[in-house]
């Protein structure tokens, strides 16, 4: 099921091994975003290659280490002396790299396959390059993973399935219910996969109101997510109980904030979702609510109004245990108070900030904090400081 819709990569795949078995070598590079299927062809290209009778080696740069790491590994694995993977790994200036692409090509019917090379840095990839100039006239394949297309040998970009794919991938046979989930995983196979997993234990068991509530917007700032937008727009006429709809309808005025003509329907979605949820009941739906409101009609002149509903939204949060919206509560206090200009106050608020963060271990708002403290330090005059922290930001 990985492999739904990549019958033209496999092709690639195919070929790769036919010239290598014929004895010119090539490197393909398989490039896509996350979760949309890199590792289950390199797995697929590993297998072939073994029951066409390569030998495969394989490797990965693993948790951020040095580039000419995994090819050092990979060298040891090819045959290759400790003395030459150690002179890659130790020597930054290493200019006998021929020597170990020679030991990499050093078999026939070899397969070296190579995972997240561009995590590796600009060493792994310029090792890449460099053996694909080495395999040609050689019985030897290279096969690559990569995020981004790297220019280096053949390349295949792995877009995203239609919706029949992501039916067949994640065996969804309801029509409404495959689209939503094409549109919640922007037609990822891995993303639809663990989308698919979960539909159906909220929402009142509606599967597609579910994916509306989980599906995060992937648009930049005030740009409108389309797909999104649609979503939420059906799910929005598949309930009628108030708190749900409350979610739905604040959701749709923030994902709209982009769109210059919808002012008005935005601060009428969000009016009535904040109506919805105070006759909800639910203070979680609440504070949800809330922090939706203050993205979807922001106004420059709003600050104390802001200030307000950031301390309605923490207390609903704390009431309700829910940590994550009492984070944005808490940071929308640090926002609110830096316009009004009380930046000794702002500062309390954002340390509060900082502290749940930690103890969540929010990595992403850790390092929004420490962006923040740069600001702070720069106001003030601290460019030392502020560049410091600029550096551990980075």
């Amino acid at each position: 099921m990985d492999l739904v819709e990549r019958r033209r990569e496999l092709a690639e795949l195919e070929r790769l091994l036919d010239r290598a078995g014929a004895g010119s070598g090539a490197v393909l590079v398989v490039a896509g975003p996350p979760g949309s299927g890199r590792t289950a062809l390199a797995d697929a290209g590993a297998a072939t290659a073994r029951e066409q009778g390569f030998e495969v080696l394989r490797g990965t740069p693993a948790g951020g280490s040095p580039g000419r790491r995994v090819w050092a590994q990979l060298v040891r694995d090819a045959g290759g002396s400790d003395e030459l993977a150690g002179r890659l790994l130790t020597e930054p200036e290493f200019s006998d790299l021929d020597a170990a692409a020679v030991a990499l090509c050093s078999r026939p019917r070899r397969l070296i396959v190579v995972d997240d090379v561009d995590l590796g840095g600009p060493d792994a990839v310029a090792l890449l390059a460099l053996l694909a100039g080495r395999v040609v006239g050689r019985p030897v394949a290279v096969l690559a993973t990569s995020g981004t297309p790297l220019g280096i040998g053949d390349e295949v970009w792995l877009g995203p399935l239609s919706p029949a794919g992501i039916g067949g991938v994640t065996g969804e046979e309801r029509p409404e219910v495959r689209h939503a989930l094409w549109v919640a995983s922007r037609g990822l196979p891995g993303p639809a996969r663990a989308l698919a997993a979960t539909i159906d234990a909220g929402a009142g068991g509606d599967p597609v109101v579910a994916l509306a509530l989980a599906t995060a917007s992937r648009e930049g700032f005030l740009e409108v997510d389309t797909g999104l937008v649609g979503l939420l727009e059906t799910a929005l006429a598949r309930v009628c109980d108030d708190a749900t709809r409350a979610r739905l309808e604040a959701r749709l005025a923030h994902g709209m904030l982009g769109d210059t003509a919808a002012a008005a329907r935005r601060r009428g979605l969000v009016e009535d979702a904040l109506a919805l949820a105070r006759r909800s009941g639910d203070r979680a739906v609440l504070a949800e609510v809330l922090d939706a409101r203050l993205h979807a009609l922001w106004d420059p002149e709003g600050a104390p109004d802001r200030l307000a509903a950031a301390g309605e939204i923490v207390d609903l949060a704390r009431a309700s245990a829910d940590l994550g919206l009492e984070r944005r509560g808490l940071f929308w206090r640090f926002v609110a108070l830096m316009e009004l200009g009380r930046i000794g106050e702002a500062e309390t608020a954002l340390a509060a900030f900082e502290r749940e963060a930690r103890l969540a271990g929010d990595a992403a708002g850790t390092v929004m904090v420490g962006s923040r403290y740069a600001m702070l330090a720069t106001v003030r005059g601290g460019f030392d400081e502020a560049q410091r922290l600029i550096d551990e930001v980075a």
